[in-house]
């Protein structure tokens, strides 16, 4: 497989929006209403990474330029878990949406034993079963949730947004929800959540895990708008990660902030936006 290049108005119109040039949704809209945004880009990440990304799907509408710039200390913090295990851990991408995180931290030079991602979106897990396919590391594309126990989920638009990467997954009968204690897992183990307010239910499904892993990273996303969904603090979280085992916790998109777990999450982050903080738990 080889890079392919969107189509040139596409590419105009993200550039427009990059440089503050008006216009450019407006004719990126356009071109998605006329039906011309129907082929998927492939992008070449680095270390030999081809990313496939279908440009029609708002919630993926990329230039190369845009992906580049996606959420550098998320890539940097997952690296860094990584290099921080004592040996190539199996990484749980829960949340992957296209495999995104997955191939950016791969192209990034990590090293794993495996990849398992979870993304219950069926239109999205078709993109990131090819992309992971594409890694030379095993990896495995769940059309499916995490969850505290096995059963079957729906996904669901939460009443402030119609934006796909919102969902969170209810009761239905739409896709299987699997809990990460029963992969059988027994090596050191980083897991990514981003699971719209599903973290600490995904964390108790992997209980024995977090307990019996020589070293764990956990890197979950803290969204303000989820948290006021469900009613719980992000620091209701980490308190709970405390009672397993010893961590050292950090906000990956706020230098040098280490959460307090006894304070409110939110209150400890100067005029917070409604946008994913990710936290990093590394097991001591």
């Amino acid at each position: 497989m080889s890079t392919v290049a969107p189509q040139l108005g596409f590419r105009l119109a993200r550039w427009m929006m990059r440089v503050g040039v008006p216009g450019g949704f407006r004719l990126q809209e356009a071109m998605r209403r006329a039906g011309l945004l129907t082929r998927t880009a492939v992008y070449d990440l680095g270390n030999g990474v081809l990313f496939e990304v279908p440009v029609g799907r708002r919630e993926n509408s990329w230039a190369a330029q845009d992906l580049a710039a996606y959420d550098p200390p998320l890539i940097a913090g997952m690296v860094r878990a990584i290099a921080a295990m004592p040996s190539p851990p199996a990484l749980i991408d829960a949340g992957a949406d296209i495999g995104t995180v997955s191939c950016q931290t791969m192209a990034a030079g990590a090293i794993v034993s495996q990849i398992i991602a979870y993304e219950p979106n069926a239109t999205a897990h078709a993109v990131m079963a090819r992309n992971l396919a594409r890694l030379t590391v095993t990896a495995d594309a769940k059309l499916a949730g995490v969850g505290s126990e096995p059963g079957n989920g729906a996904l669901r638009q939460p009443d402030f947004s119609a934006h796909a990467h919102s969902a969170f997954v209810a009761a239905g009968n739409d896709f299987p929800i699997e809990r990460l204690d029963d992969l059988g897992l027994t090596g050191p183990v980083v897991i990514k959540l981003d699971v719209e307010g599903g973290e600490l239910a995904a964390l108790q499904g992997a209980l024995a895990l977090l307990r019996q892993a020589p070293a764990v990273a956990v890197i979950f996303e803290a969204h303000i708008r989820q948290a006021d969904r469900i009613g719980q603090d992000p620091s209701e979280i980490l308190r709970w990660l405390q009672e397993i085992r010893p961590w050292t916790f950090e906000v990956l998109d706020v230098p040098g902030m280490i959460p307090d777990p006894g304070q409110p999450f939110f209150a400890q982050i100067h005029d917070p936006q409604p946008i994913g903080y990710n936290i990093l738990a590394l097991s001591a």
